[in-house]
Formats: structure tokens, C-alpha cells, sequence
């Protein structure tokens, strides 16, 4: 009998369903048995890099980069700018990132639509040009004029995304483009890592993976199995052992985006989403909760998902430009026996 999956995407919510896993491969062929030192969001941090989390990147220069999406025209996933010395001619020195994430279909495109794309990409930039690689992609770097001043960029694509990074200057420009461009950091992606602690109250234990990147991390039973997705913004999936074929598997998800409305706007789109999806929803409960000193929500409900009653468990934080959604879902029949898991899952949270 094949493994049976259900997904289902909405604002907020991923919902993972396991009931049945006979060709599973082995867990421990997934996880990632490494000790190495992840250069997340605060080793850059302690280093003096501003960090945007959502893109992975990590970056350093003379000023702070702040928000001037309003400046520039585009439709852009991110601009920034910071800008010293405006009124001086000799002195000015600006700097400017942009991002924007490509069409979705651009990461399954051939290599021969990838690099159409990326010709279209260079073509944009024009005057004094020279193609080269950087951080093991093809990169182009432009010298341009802007009135009074000189500048120089560096444009790429990689995972998707398409990246510029300029620096605007008439003092010592090639010194200053080569001091930005060394900066830019990619964070390492997220590894699941054997915890050495040996608490006995909790899952902190030898018996426990750790998931870590630059946005959080969390630790979950050894014996619990981490899934691969395809999904947008998912960023981890953890089932449960396998039982038998009628027994729902316990699990739970994370979700992170850069969704930027309220918890009262967002969980207004997910119940709609979920009432007109899932039969017999019921809210149970919508609270105030705290991780960390991070403030966010904690909301309980039921549903039908396939052949099962589901207890779900939501947990919802805005922290740091991110939202951040952890969903256990539970038979409701085995919840009363198996709710202590959600609780010490979720005391492993740390938000960075």
C-alpha cells in the first residue's frame, strides 16, 4: 500500500497528513549527522552584517541599509539604501541592494530558458560592462554614470532570485565597490544537528535532532522522521514514527514568509480558508502566546482531513520582518496521550 499524503496551502497554514507509510525510506538516512558550526543569522550579526532573513543574505557596509522601496521604481521584492555625506559632491557615497524573485516556473526551466533569462537579465545593463563569477554564479558588473556621479553594480541570479548590489561614489569607488561586494553573504542553509544535552524532563535530550538556520531553530525526537517538500515557504516537516496503516501519524510543520499584516488579518484568511476547505471545523480556542520574549498566538481547532478528526495546534509569531507558523496537527482521539509531545516540541523554540 503507498504512502498517502495530503497537503493543503493557505495564508498562515500548511497542514501535513501521514496515515500510512509502508515504502517510507529510512529517517536516518535524512537527517544530517554533522557537528558543523552554522554560520547563521547572529554569527553574521555578531560580526557587524545586517541580515535579511528571507533571501538568506547576509551583508556589510559603512552605513545602515534601510527600506527605499518607495525610491525605487520597480516592482521589488527588497530595496535598500543607506547613503553618507549627501550634501558633498566629493564625498557622497551611497549604497543599494534590490531583489526580486523571478516567475515561479524559472527554477524548472531548462538550462537554455535559464540563461535567456539571464542574457535578458545583463542586456538590462548598459554602458561599460564585464561578465564575470561571482559566489559560483554568472554575475555582470556594470560602471555607470548617475548625474554628477559615478557608480558601479554587480547583477546575478541565483536560486531564482535575481540580485543588485551598487555603490554610487566619486572617492575611491573601485576601493569601496570591492570592500561591498566582499561582504555579501549567503547563510548557510538549515541542518539538522544530534543535541548532547541530557535534560530528563523534556526532549532536550540524546535522544533529540536539533533543525537550525538563521530565522530559529527547534529540536524534535530522534526517532520522529524529517520529510522533503516542494512547498513554498515550508521550511521543515516532521512525522512521527510509523505505527500501522489506519494509525494517523503525529506531526508538525514550520512555515516562514514575509507576510506583513496583522495576526488579526492573517487568522481572518486562514479560518475562511479552512472552513471552506476542511469539513466540521470547530475553533476550540485563540490565546496570547510568548516564546522567548517573542510575543505571538496560540490557536486550537478541529477538522476533518481525510478519514481522520484532526487536533491542531497553531502557533503564529512576527518576529523580525518574518512570519513564522508552527502547525502540530494530532488524531483527535489520541490527543489527550499525545499533547505532551506538542508541549515539550514547542519549550525547544528559540527565535533569532
Amino acid at each position: 500500500m503507498k504512502t498517502k499524503l495530503s497537503y493543503f496551502l493557505a495564508t498562515g497554514i500548511f497542514i501535513f497528513c501521514a496515515c500510512q507509510n509502508a515504502n517510507r525510506n529510512n529517517s536516518a538516512d535524512q537527517q544530517i549527522d554533522s557537528t558543523k558550526v552554522v554560520k547563521d543569522a547572529s554569527y553574521y550579526q555578531s560580526k557587524g552584517y545586517q541580515v535579511f532573513s528571507e533571501f538568506n543574505l547576509a551583508i556589510k557596509c559603512p552605513c545602515t541599509l534601510e527600506d527605499a522601496s518607495k525610491q525605487t521604481p520597480g516592482d521589488n521584492d527588497l530595496a535598500y539604501a543607506c547613503i553618507q555625506n549627501e550634501n558633498s559632491k566629493e564625498k557622497l557615497l551611497m549604497y543599494q541592494i534590490i531583489i526580486k524573485r523571478l516567475p515561479v516556473g524559472y527554477l524548472n526551466a531548462t538550462e537554455a530558458e535559464k540563461k535567456e533569462a539571464e542574457k535578458k537579465l545583463f542586456d538590462t545593463f548598459k554602458g561599460n560592462s564585464e561578465r564575470v563569477v561571482f559566489n559560483n554564479v554568472n554575475a555582470v558588473v556594470v560602471n555607470f554614470n548617475e548625474d554628477i556621479y559615478t557608480g558601479k553594480a554587480i547583477a546575478f541570479i541565483k536560486d531564482g532570485i535575481s540580485y543588485l548590489f551598487e555603490v554610487i561614489t566619486n572617492d575611491l569607488l573601485t576601493q569601496k565597490f570591492n570592500f561591498f561586494t566582499n561582504n555579501i553573504k549567503f547563510i548557510e542553509k538549515a541542518i539538522d544537528v544530534p543535541t548532547s544535552s541530557t535534560t530528563k524532563d523534556s526532549v532536550h535530550s540524546a535522544n533529540t535532532n536539533t533543525f537550525i538556520n538563521n530565522i530559529l531553530s527547534i529540536e524534535y525526537p530522534k526517532n520522529w522522521e524529517k520529510k522533503g517538500n516542494n512547498t513554498p515557504n515550508t521550511i521543515l516537516i516532521v512525522v512521527s514514527p510509523y505505527i500501522n496503516d489506519v494509525t494517523y501519524m503525529q506531526n508538525f510543520n514550520i512555515l516562514v514568509s514575509s507576510d506583513k499584516r496583522t495576526y488579526d488579518e492573517i487568522w481572518v484568511s486562514t479560518k475562511s480558508q479552512m472552513t471552506t476547505y476542511f469539513k466540521g471545523f470547530n475553533l476550540i480556542s485563540r490565546i496570547d502566546y510568548t516564546s522567548n520574549n517573542v510575543k505571538g498566538k496560540r490557536t486550537e481547532y478541529c477538522a476533518y482531513l481525510q478519514d481522520f478528526f484532526i487536533h491542531f495546534v497553531f502557533y503564529e509569531f512576527l518576529h523580525k520582518n518574518n512570519y513564522i507558523s508552527i502547525t502540530f496537527s494530532t488524531d483527535q482521539k489520541m490527543y489527550s496521550s499525545q499533547k505532551h509531545n506538542i508541549t515539550e516540541i514547542i519549550k525547544t523554540l528559540k527565535l533569532f
